[in-house]
């Protein structure tokens, strides 16, 4: 039982306590010590203004029962965030007085001349902890099992025969660290026949003056055992089955004051020193190193015995509320969270003039922000830039256009100075107005052989981006959402991968041009795939295009399903070719119908020209492209071995209209010169085959000798009509 401590307890109250209240919530309970059964510790709430002391009698967490008003403070009500500290408080000073002033050693002694069959007896003074205590009936000392204390009340488990003489003895001493008392309760053993003489202790004790023994309950005299280390031995033995009850009482050591240097007087309230307290080699030190005043050279210590500069911390930093340094230089806002330097202004950390961070040595330097929380949209890092045209701290004027609102800026050293290498500035962007922001980002960096940022990258409050290169300055205007400023015939714009370049926009050299301007190249392993050139040539290089299609066949295929519109127009209107194909295939020129799938006609290499019908419609052309030009031959029996046919189309393209021509097949039995196989698909003309089913006659060709036979036919009539004129003549 009694007071325990805990060093450096400091925390905050987590929720607000009324005046009334009999226990208080703390944000971290462990700092305080754990309580067993009887023990209490104090703590002391204070609001920056006031404080009062309570008794914290249990601590369940962070939740403290307490007993208000200790010490001869009142009862006051506090806010969550006020100071709950275990601070060292002139009650417990008071006790250390009394106790340095008990008599007999630090002893208290009752005596009680006879005992009555009652049970509890007030003894005048609270032993605090229950080993602090030693009872005994007719001098024979009571085992701790058989009472028990409450304050200053004893009570017996049994009362004791009536006339007994009671005696109790209280060492207050140890009631300052109930560490500095060990206990040991043995139950003598026998070893080999004989009596146990040597005893193990869990304590060492300084010195035999250290040491209380009793055997059975009867106080033994120091000539009756000796100590070596943590052994004791008794003399003479204790027989198999006796009780042996050992105190190690190690006392603190605090020195011996001169008579009338401390008062109760003195230690009830604040303690004053005339001279200096000088406590080893310091001039003022606490359980060191923890805390050390060094006077001789103006320094203080925390958490180290050698202090280099005016406060020196070893350790963390912990405040419980603010720190307020000449008041608008710095203060450290416990209550809100803030950090202010220069201003009185709430805020997380404001800055009125200038924050200097320097690191030295190959460490990293800077500014590391962390937030916890939960939620996608809760607290963030925030790296805040806030300006007004006031002058005045805390008072607000509306800004302009223009205005710099903040800047990010990396500097380099050039051996003289730090000098701007790059630059992110947050601007005005247009005309502020009550619940009206608007603004933009600019981006410089300064130039190699410059000393000074140029604008690079800006982009505006309507989210339009501009890129400058090669040193053309401002951006500033921004007439499109995405615009690019070049300069020089090597300036543009290049997407790379791999460090291979893949799409180039700007100007391109051009041999014996100069400098192309609007020019568009993508490349494929370093060669231009496709290049558009505003003032030279445009072209594709491999590949296949489609135009109204994305799997092109062939290398331009365009497909026109938008209406009666022409799939390909060539309009010429200077030149003098509107087409040219040239080769050594099979066809320049080749039409299908798209619904059958079958060859309507073509156009040949070698100059040729074919219908559907198989006419060729180049063969009655200029004399100057033939040779070996004779008449036909007779072609008389022509007419009377190709006899024209009648038919209906299957696809019924005449509808059910008949036809007149020739078929292939009986066409070629006769004169197989006019039947010809021909390809019915555009893959049958590029690939240069041939369909053995669908044959074609050369009609024009038919038509043509029918002439002559026709020619022929009608010479032999006029002989014929000559003859019989002759005849009736």
């Amino acid at each position: 039982m009694g007071i325990v401590f805990k060093n450096n307890a400091k925390t905050t109250l987590a929720s607000n306590l009324s005046n009334s209240a009999t226990s208080a919530t703390v944000t971290d309970g462990s700092v305080f010590p754990t309580l067993g059964a009887g023990e209490f510790f104090l703590i002391t709430f204070d609001d920056g203004t006031n404080n009062e002391i309570c008794k914290c009698t249990a601590r369940s967490s962070n939740t403290l029962t307490i007993v208000r008003a200790q010490d001869n403070t009142s009862a006051r009500a506090f806010s969550s965030g006020d100071a709950a500290e275990g601070r060292v408080t002139a009650g417990v000073l008071e006790t250390i007085q009394e106790n340095i002033a008990a008599k007999s050693a630090n002893q208290t002694v009752y005596n009680a001349t006879t005992a009555s069959s009652a049970t509890a007896y007030n003894i005048g003074i609270d032993p605090g902890v229950e080993a602090n205590a030693m009872v005994f009936l007719d001098g024979v000392m009571q085992h701790h099992d058989t009472f028990s204390f409450s304050g200053s009340t004893l009570t017996f488990d049994a009362a004791p025969v009536d006339g007994t003489k009671l005696e109790v003895i209280v060492d207050n001493l140890i009631n300052l660290q109930s560490s500095n008392l060990t206990v040991d309760t043995f139950t003598a053993a026998d070893v080999g026949g004989s009596a146990q003489t040597d005893f193990t202790l869990s304590d060492t004790p300084a010195a035999e003056t250290n040491l209380i023994v009793f055997v059975e309950g009867v106080f033994q005299d120091q000539d009756a055992y000796t100590i070596s280390s943590n052994t004791l031995t008794i003399t003479t033995g204790v027989i198999a089955g006796r009780g042996v009850t050992v105190y190690v009482i190690n006392p603190v050591n605090i020195g011996t004051p001169s008579d009338g240097t401390i008062t109760s007087a003195k230690l009830s309230g604040n303690l004053t020193l005339p001279g200096t307290l000088t406590v080893g080699a310091n001039d003022v030190a606490f359980d060191s190193p923890t805390f050390v005043v060094d006077n001789s050279n103006s320094r203080v210590g925390l958490g180290t015995a050698s202090p280099t500069v005016p406060v020196d911390i070893v350790g963390d930093v912990k405040m419980s509320a603010n720190l307020t340094v000449d008041t608008t230089t710095l203060v450290v806002d416990s209550t809100n969270n803030n950090v202010l330097l220069g201003t009185s202004n709430q805020g997380h950390i404001r800055l009125n003039q200038q924050l200097g961070l320097a690191v030295t040595g190959n460490v990293y330097g800077g500014i590391s922000m962390v937030t916890h929380s939960s939620s996608a949209g809760g607290n963030r890092s925030l790296l805040d830039f806030n300006r007004s045209r006031n002058t005045t701290i805390g008072s607000h004027t509306v800004v302009q256009s223009g205005d710099s609102l903040g800047t990010i800026v990396g500097r380099g050293d050039d051996g003289d100075e730090f000098l701007d290498a790059a630059s992110i500035d947050f601007e005005v962007d247009g005309t502020p107005g009550d619940g009206d922001m608007p603004g933009r980002i600019v981006f410089a960096t300064t130039a190699d052989g410059a000393s000074s940022v140029t604008e690079r990258h800006r982009i505006s409050s309507g989210g339009k981006a501009s890129w400058a290169a090669g040193g053309v300055g401002t951006v500033a205007t921004q007439a499109r959402d995405f615009t690019f400023y070049t300069e020089g015939s090597t300036n543009g714009v290049a997407i790379h991968s791999n460090d291979e370049r893949l799409i180039f926009m700007g100007a391109a050299a051009s041999s014996g041009t100069g400098v192309d301007t609007g020019y568009f190249q993508i490349e494929n392993g370093g060669s231009a795939a496709i290049a558009l050139n505003s003032n030279g040539d445009s072209y594709l290089n491999g590949g296949k295009v489609g135009i109204g299609l994305t799997s092109p066949a062939h290398s331009l295929q365009i497909e026109n399903s938008g209406g009666s519109y022409w799939a390909l127009f060539i309009d010429c209107v200077s030149s003098d070719y509107g087409a040219y194909a040239r080769g050594s295939g099979n066809y320049a020129w080749a039409v299908l119908n798209s619904s059958t799938g079958t060859y309507r006609g073509r156009w040949d290499f070698s100059g040729v020209l074919y219908t559907s019908d198989g006419n060729v419609h180049d063969i009655d052309s200029d004399e100057r492209l033939k040779e070996e030009i004779t008449d036909c031959p007779s072609q008389w029996s022509l007419i009377k071995d190709l006899p024209l046919q009648r038919f209906k189309w299957k696809d019924r393209r005449n509808g059910e209209s008949y036809s007149y021509g020739w078929v292939a097949q009986d066409t070629k039995t006769k004169y197989p010169e006019f039947v010809e196989k021909i390809p019915q698909t555009l893959e049958d003309i590029n690939e240069g085959k041939e369909d053995e089913e669908y044959l074609t006659v050369r009609s024009g060709d038919i038509q043509r000798r029918s002439i002559a036979a026709l020619q022929e036919a009608m010479a032999r009539i006029e002989v014929l009509e000559a003859e019989v004129a002759a005849l009736k003549g």
